[in-house]
């Protein structure tokens, strides 16, 4: 049996190590006090990755981990992450204070009531549990009624769906592109803040929670970490410098092997000697010796063979490992690949020529190359170079202009909006609807900073006038009150990110993916939309002219209008 042993180093530890192992018959992991040291979440993911084979977690409490103190509870919040990475094997938690104490600490401690789990109150002998018939009492599937009360996605989607949706949004452009991973490998470094917030506890959180219940490791991954942790612990090098260490021991066998041959001839020669000379070679102890030095050589001649075959086996493993990590990944990869290949386009009163190509569309974006002004504090966090390759199909910052608000107030924002559209002309402008971090529910739309920005760039201010480009606002809320207030102030579109608690199919999200890039294309390259700037601006123009026309002279009615 498999046992990760999840304790600070301490005589404790050493004496109930010995115990646990029951004379060899349990093989007990344990980690070393810089492993601990890390923050809790990289040290549960660690944990997810390298131990996923074990039996049975034994975590004391009161852990000292990552920056936590013995007070924190550190054993408990490394516990639950277990758990959000659907590691449901046993655990014994074991701590000096009993249940109701620490849920009086905190009521998110609810998850030590949960199955799966034994607790213990110590002082108490660890060596006397019964851990076979304990490690066959696994965890539920789903533990969501012990942490939904934790979650505070419903107050505030709007965290959730930036680093969701812009995740959503890219796999959907990478597997419509058949992109492979080394393409995208490097585009997806521009969204690492992204993946940080998806790894951080409210992330993994929420993804347990509304996201894809899937199984997050594959049973070949568990098999090879067993078999790594098993018969390759002295094996703490990569396989590069493995392959040094290879090459070094085929030069050795070689060598082995020439001398090997060497010494048998070096035999022959003396068969043909006379009596006398066999003689005094066989007192002189050479031939003894030439062959315990040829055994010596045939059996280190084995053994590098043998390690040939480890080293050979060892790297064919990690690179399994590497191909079969999650089987979460690959599976949402294989459903959303074959998904995004079947969707079937939903009626709509559109004529046949309007009916959405995504080839098409792209071609056309690609050809127009539009001109886009995007306002967004999320931009830097991978949505401006996934939106840029949507629309372009690579990073083009020439023609897509980035304004991240930053610490900035509005009014100042504002003005730079306005400085921006004048110097770049855009073709679009998107704009989002939360530019400072505004967090949780809103109540008064009206006041909302990108309405502000909306509503000025509109209407004008007194140094600008209005803009002439449409302006597509784009929001993570997903309540019609946010949309039907971005209209009223004559927002020519909206768009919603995607966000966890959509619950989208892939199709879903395929066709939100379609949407925006045909929201993009009918503002940018659409004949009426373009028709209708120009009249606009032409009537701006006349506007602030300063010309006062006839009909609006107060001798108006003097002029005789006739059919001439």
């Amino acid at each position: 049996m498999n046992i990760l042993f999840l304790e600070n180093e301490n005589s404790w530890r050493t004496d109930c190590f010995v115990k646990l192992s029951n004379g060899g018959k349990n093989k007990i992991e344990v980690l070393t006090e810089l492993q601990l040291s890390e923050p809790i979440n990289d040290l549960a993911k660690y944990i997810h990755e390298e131990f996923p084979y074990v039996d049975l977690f034994l975590v004391n409490i009161n852990l000292i981990s990552g920056a936590e103190n013995r007070s924190a509870c550190a054993g408990i919040k490394l516990f639950k992450f277990l758990r959000l990475y659907h590691l449901n094997q046993h655990c014994i938690l074991y701590s000096f204070l009993n249940r109701e104490q620490l849920m009086q600490l905190s009521p998110d401690h609810l998850i030590l009531f949960s199955e799966g789990l034994s607790f213990i109150r110590l002082p108490f002998d660890l060596a006397s549990l019964d851990v076979e018939n304990l490690a066959k009492k696994v965890a539920p599937y789903d533990l969501s009624r012990y942490l939904k009360a934790e979650s505070y996605l419903p107050d505030d989607r709007h965290f959730f769906a930036n680093w969701w949706g812009v995740l959503q949004l890219w796999k959907a452009h990478r597997y419509l592109h058949k992109l492979d991973t080394e393409t995208a490998k490097p585009i997806e470094k521009e969204m690492f803040l992204s993946a940080i917030q998806k790894e951080s506890y409210q992330g993994k959180l929420a993804e347990y929670l509304f996201g894809e219940q899937i199984e997050q490791i594959s049973p070949a991954y568990i098999e090879i970490q067993k078999e790594l942790h098993t018969n390759f612990e002295s094996f703490t090098l990569s396989p590069k410098d493995y392959e040094k260490q290879y090459v070094k021991l085929e030069t050795k066998i070689e060598a082995d092997q020439k001398e090997i041959i060497r010494l048998n001839i070096a035999l022959e020669e003396i068969q043909p000697l006379t009596w006398w000379q066999r003689l005094f070679t066989w007192l002189a102890g050479i031939i003894k010796k030439i062959r315990r030095k040829i055994n010596r050589l045939e059996n280190e001649k084995i053994d590098s063979l043998k390690e040939q075959e480890r080293i050979k086996k060892y790297k064919e493993l990690i690179h399994v490992k590497g191909q079969d990590k999650r089987r979460s990944e690959v599976e949402l990869e294989n459903l959303f690949a074959k998904n995004a290949q079947n969707i079937e386009i939903k009626n709509r009163n559109f004529n046949a020529k309007d009916i959405f190509n995504i080839q098409w569309y792209i071609q056309k974006l690609k050809e127009k190359s539009p001109k886009i002004l995007y306002i967004d504090d999320q931009a830097d966090e991978g949505w401006a170079t996934v939106f840029q390759y949507v629309i372009y199909g690579r990073v083009i910052p020439e023609n897509f202009t980035v304004i991240n608000p930053g610490k900035t107030n509005i009014e100042n924002l504002i003005h730079q909006c306005f400085v921006n559209v004048n110097m770049k002309n855009p073709d679009l402008i998107i704009l989002d609807l939360r530019l400072f971090g505004e967090k949780g529910a809103v109540t008064d739309y009206d006041n909302l900073s990108g309405i502000k920005v909306l509503r000025a760039l509109k209407n004008g201010i007194k140094a600008h006038k209005p803009v002439t480009c449409p302006i597509m606002v784009v929001t993570a809320s997903n309540k019609s009150i946010a949309h039907n207030t971005a209209r009223a102030y004559h927002a020519d579109t909206t768009w919603i990110k995607e966000g966890l608690d959509n619950h989208f199919s892939y199709e879903d999200t395929v066709e939100n993916y379609r949407d925006f890039l045909n929201k993009v294309f009918v503002l940018c390259c659409n004949k009426e939309f373009d028709f209708l700037r120009k009249v606009k601006e032409e009537i701006l123009g006349l506007k602030s002219s300063g010309k006062t026309f006839w009909w609006e002279s107060e001798l108006r009615f003097n002029h005789l209008l006739t059919q001439n």
